[in-house]
Order: structure tokens, then C-alpha cells, then sequence
């Protein structure tokens, strides 16, 4: 076959996944009542929504470009990002794969990224569809590009980048632990730029608290639906009671059960990264909302690359990595996400009444 008619084609299918994900992220979720796209480009949602400035900011520059309507000018910032994060994630494959590789495992992921995004696991609780934020795609293309700076070691790019990137979404400080994360074996000589990281990271915070001072609403939700039951219990509850831990494995597009598999042919470096995505996911155990599966978005993108680098290792038959004599070291740090995780499981209730303890010392007052 002729090598340019193959690369149209190739370019076409990339074209068509793109702009079939804006399409169908856009108009199979809906608009959550709080954040009318209208008010969320001038600035007037309240709190916590109204503190991801990016993509609004962008949406209403464009605005005086092009005079569309708000919805239809969020569709042209879905489609930006999700195509600048196929490039970014496109070329952090490449760290470990050939391009044809990086190609198709990025072609991979558009078609898997839809059971996080548009899936409706909220029709579990009754809601109609889940819901679209505009700075979702977004976050996911400041994570791979993070990621590819942070693996490089690119700091003068990386600090001005995480400066940008905390004014699309506070969860950006995954950026900054991604340093010792990746660097853990010589992390001596990486503590400056993790301290200018974190530094540019409060700054952007600073000035996004400023811009927004006087906003209603508050700076993060622990409390379910303005009632009395945090977020912790009911996340719990949606999860464990009520028994959706089955499909809960598919709100993360299935990596953690690859991740738990192939462990052994995980690269080194890589594998601190899981400490860093169950931190994400116990801060989200505490402020976020189960049910919507996009949150852990982050999550995913930082476990795809190792994932991807151990299934090829197994494919290709390479030796499992084991210490020659494992002490007590290893087995603590090979099992302690799962231990961790049964706690939190097994302790619920009290460590529940500890987080009512805590939000009554600093969040006197209980939302009714």
C-alpha cells in the first residue's frame, strides 16, 4: 500500500476519534444546575466550580472572536484540549514505545477514556446522565505533558508549567509529587525545583483566591448534597453497601486490576507513582463524589504509561523484576496500597466520626 494513502488514513482515524470524543463528552452528559456554561465563562458560578479558571478564560477570549453560543464554544475547547492531550500523551509513550506504538496505544486510550467520562454510573442513584466539565479534558492534557517535563527532567519548563496548570484545576499539586515520585533514587538533587514547583503552585493559588474573593460557596465540598453525611461515608456506602465496587473497576478504565497483575513487570521508576495516585484517590474519598467517575481522570493518566510498559515486558517474555532476598522492606512496600485500603474498608465508621470530629473543629457549622 501506498505510505501516504496509509498516513491519511491513519491521520483520519486520529481526526475522527478526536472530534467523535468531543462530540459524544459533550452531548451524551449534561450540565450540572450549579454551573450554567453562560455564568461559568464570566465568572459568576459559585464555589467550589467557579475556582477553575483556564478553560472558561479561554472560552470567553474566544468569544470575541468568534460571537458562537456558550455551549457551542465549550465543544471547540473540548475538542482543543482532547487533541492537545493526544499529542502530549502521544509523545510520552514514545519515552518508552516506537511511534507506531505510541500511536495506537493513544488511539487506545481515546476509546477507553469514554467508561470514565460519559458512562452514567450515577443512573445507580437515580441521575439522569453524568455531568460535563469543561476543565476535564484539560487536566488531562496538563498530566501528560507534567509527566513528560517531570520524567525529563525539563525543570525550567515544568515549575512555569505547573504555574499554568493550577489555574485549570487545584489537582495540579499531583504535578509536584510526581518529582519524588519519578525521582526517588536520586531525590537529593531534585528537592530545589520541587520546592520552586510547589511555590509556583501557591502562587497560582493565591492569585486565583484573590481574583475570586467575596464568590460564594466554599473552597472544597465534604458534605453529601449539602446534608449531614460527608462524603467519605457516602462514598463508602454507594461503593461498598451498595455493592457497585463491581463496576467501580471500570470508573478507572480497568488499570488498577493491570496494575495489580502485571506489578512485577512494572519498570522501577514507575512504580512509586501508585503512593501518589492513592493519595488522589483518599483526598477524593473525602471531597469528591463517587458516582462521577470522571474525577479520577488524573488517576489515569498517570498509571496508562506503566501499565503499557508492563503489559509489552509480559508480551515479550522479559524476566519479572524480584529482589534477590526481599526483607520485611519489600513485602511492607509491595502490599501497602492494598492494606491501606482494607482499613479505610474495615475502619470506616470511626474514621468517619474522625472526619465529623475534624470538619466540627474547622467547619462549625453542618450544611442542612
Amino acid at each position: 500500500m501506498n505510505e501516504d494513502i496509509l498516513r491519511y488514513k491513519f491521520r483520519f482515524i486520529t481526526f475522527a476519534l478526536l472530534l467523535g470524543y468531543a462530540f459524544i463528552h459533550t452531548k451524551l452528559t449534561g450540565v450540572y444546575v450549579d454551573i450554567p456554561l453562560e455564568e461559568l465563562m464570566h465568572f459568576s458560578v459559585r464555589l467550589p466550580f467557579g475556582q477553575r479558571l483556564l478553560v472558561p478564560a479561554l472560552a470567553n477570549l474566544t468569544s470575541h472572536i468568534l460571537p458562537l453560543e456558550a455551549d457551542k464554544l465549550f465543544f471547540l475547547m473540548e475538542w482543543l484540549f482532547i487533541s492537545l492531550f493526544y499529542f502530549a500523551l502521544n509523545r510520552l509513550l514514545q519515552e518508552e514505545f516506537s511511534r507506531k506504538e505510541a500511536q495506537l496505544l493513544s488511539w487506545l486510550f481515546l476509546l477507553l477514556l469514554p467508561l470514565m467520562t460519559v458512562i452514567n454510573y450515577r443512573l445507580s442513584s437515580d441521575g439522569i446522565a453524568t455531568f460535563f466539565y469543561p476543565c476535564d479534558s484539560a487536566s488531562l492534557f496538563f498530566m501528560a505533558v507534567g509527566f513528560l517535563l517531570c520524567l525529563r527532567s525539563q525543570w525550567i519548563y515544568f515549575i512555569p508549567w505547573v504555574f499554568i496548570a493550577t489555574f485549570n484545576r487545584e489537582s495540579s499539586f499531583l504535578l509536584i509529587l510526581l518529582i519524588p515520585a519519578l525521582h526517588w533514587q536520586k531525590l537529593r538533587s531534585n528537592y530545589k525545583p520541587m520546592f520552586l514547583a510547589a511555590l509556583a503552585y501557591f502562587l497560582a493559588r493565591f492569585l486565583v483566591l484573590g481574583f475570586l474573593h467575596g464568590v460564594s460557596g466554599q473552597w472544597m465540598e465534604w458534605y453529601f448534597r449539602a446534608s449531614s453525611h460527608t462524603y467519605f461515608e457516602i462514598n463508602l456506602l454507594w461503593l461498598l453497601d451498595e455493592q457497585h465496587i463491581l463496576l467501580f473497576m471500570f470508573c478507572f478504565a480497568g488499570l488498577p486490576l493491570f496494575w495489580f497483575a502485571f506489578y512485577d513487570y512494572i519498570p522501577m521508576q514507575y512504580r512509586p507513582l501508585r503512593y501518589v495516585a492513592l493519595l488522589y484517590f483518599l483526598a477524593l474519598l473525602l471531597v469528591g463524589n463517587f458516582m462521577e467517575a470522571r474525577i479520577f481522570m488524573e488517576i489515569i493518566a498517570l498509571l496508562y504509561l506503566p501499565v503499557c510498559a508492563a503489559i509489552r515486558r509480559w508480551l515479550m517474555a522479559v524476566t519479572p523484576s524480584y529482589p534477590n532476598n526481599p526483607g520485611v522492606r519489600y513485602y511492607l512496600d509491595r502490599y501497602a496500597i492494598l492494606a491501606i485500603l482494607i482499613a479505610v474498608a474495615v475502619f470506616r465508621q470511626p474514621l468517619n466520626k474522625g472526619v465529623l470530629w475534624l470538619l466540627q473543629q474547622f467547619i462549625p457549622h453542618i450544611p442542612t
